[in-house]
């Protein structure tokens, strides 16, 4: 079973400051994303499949015509999207991922 272990109160360890919110809401965003791979990964039902599904396909699309997409996420956060998804979709540790992002805040 993955683990990812990345709540915002870990990324932003420090009180976020105003001009920031547009990352902390990336951020968010890619936190769920984490949150739903883990825990419909191995799900037995119907819709934790299509959930984890929709995640997967969420992070490997190319697509970066809508604003909250993996890639303008990825963007906004100064992250490499194929490293990432590399890690996500490999199930590397939560420490390698929660790094990333959290070093993006401070860019």
């Amino acid at each position: 079973m993955r683990t990812y272990r990345i709540t915002l109160t870990r990324i932003f360890s420090v009180t976020p400051q105003a001009d920031s919110v547009e990352k902390i809401l990336a951020a968010s965003i890619v936190c769920q994303a984490v949150e739903d791979l883990q825990k419909f990964h191995c799900a037995h039902h119907k819709l934790g499949q299509m959930l984890y599904q929709e995640v997967s396909n969420w992070i490997t699309s190319n697509d970066c015509s809508l604003p909250y997409s993996f890639l303008n996420l990825c963007q906004a956060l100064d992250l490499v999207p194929d490293r990432l998804r590399g890690e996500l979709l490999a199930g590397d540790s939560s420490a390698t991922v929660h790094t990333r992002i959290k070093n993006s805040k401070n860019n």
